[in-house]
């Protein structure tokens, strides 16, 4: 009787699997990757989207609140108004994020 070595880096082979593993692994693979792919470019669409209605908003609530306060003295400004002012440095904060931001690999 032969003696058999035993490798310890052989892979142990299953008779009654697939013959070409490492095929359907390239392609699972491959799927992940453009699934993924697909994904990221879909975030990055909706984050541009957000984005940009945020800094619509932001432009609007700016220009209000300078048609407001024009006329007024800034001594005068009231609680309201300061309110406003901190509301359009928060979205203007968050822009400032998500602009930052990417999804990529």
């Amino acid at each position: 009787m032969p003696q058999q070595t035993h490798d310890p880096f052989a892979v142990p082979r299953n008779e009654l699997g697939n013959p070409h593993p490492d095929g359907v692994r390239i392609l699972q693979d491959t799927l992940i990757a453009a699934d993924r792919q697909k994904r990221l470019t879909m975030l990055n669409k909706q984050r541009q989207k957000d984005m940009s209605d945020e800094t619509s908003k932001l432009l609007e609530l700016a220009n209000k609140l300078k048609v407001e306060t024009d006329p007024i003295a800034p001594e005068k400004l009231s609680m309201e108004q300061v309110l406003q002012a901190e509301q359009i440095e928060k979205l203007a904060k968050q822009v400032r994020e998500k602009m930052k931001a990417s999804f990529a690999d």
